[in-house]
């Protein structure tokens, strides 16, 4: 009686199958069936070497975020080694970054959160609430951090569009209709004048200052009381 033949997978062992699929540079594949072989326990092979290649010890990482953590607060890193592979409020600028880099293992990402002695912080239930104690703490960076990590996760209930509107880069308060003009005014004043300024909100006609604060909203409720030829840019210089 004839039998079926069995697929060429099902008569290679797992540590075969595996080094064949980081031959091919299939590393989540690799990973996915390490986890299965590790889950099913029935294989009798030793997988530790496989186990240690697909992920590393990550103590050099930790040690690195113990020593470097506070230089990087508000931010998303990625680590190797101990090695710092790439580091942006942005976590996609950082995921595109460590992609480029080829790299054997899967570097560590890890967002680095402000201290809760910021003002208002550690008390703040939502994220909205977070972000404006990060803001008036002058931790823009960070509030920007947050604001992506909630819309990544997208499970908050919250309505965060006020937010994204605020710290968008070079942000402009709109009124009414009005085509966007040309800002070149107000960029030369940022370049000429922006040192001055580290650390508040700015807002700008051309080449004036109408308003500068730490504190956000003052800086909104001097603007919107005013008569403009033109909407004012908003801009936080970090």
């Amino acid at each position: 009686m004839a039998h079926a033949l069995r697929k060429p997978e099902e008569t290679q062992s797992y540590t075969e199958r595996i080094r064949d699929l980081l031959a091919q540079d299939r590393v989540g594949a690799a990973r996915a069936l390490l986890a299965e072989a590790l889950e099913r326990k029935d294989h009798k092979e030793d997988l530790s070497i496989l186990q240690q290649e697909l992920d590393p010890d990550r103590t050099s990482d930790v040690e690195w975020l113990k020593a470097h953590a506070n230089s990087y607060r508000g931010e998303w890193v990625a680590l190797l080694g101990g090695e710092l592979l790439a580091h942006s409020a942005n976590l996609e600028e950082v995921l595109s970054t460590t992609r480029k880099k080829h790299t054997k293992h899967r570097p560590l990402l890890h967002f680095i959160d402000h201290p809760s002695e910021i003002p208002g912080l550690q008390e703040a239930q939502t994220y909205a609430e977070k972000i404006r104690a990060l803001v008036e703490a002058d931790r823009v960076g960070g509030a920007r951090a947050l604001l992506a990590k909630a819309l990544e996760k997208d499970d908050h209930g919250e309505d965060l569009s006020y937010w994204q509107e605020v710290l968008a880069p070079a942000k402009v308060i709109r009124v009414g209709g009005e085509l966007e003009p040309d800002r070149t005014p107000e960029f030369e004043w940022l370049r000429a004048h922006g040192r001055e300024y580290r650390g508040q909100w700015v807002a700008l006609v051309e080449n004036r200052l109408l308003a500068h604060s730490s504190n956000l909203d003052e800086v909104l409720s001097t603007v919107k009381g005013m008569e403009t030829s033109r909407r004012p840019l908003l801009h936080h210089l970090d």
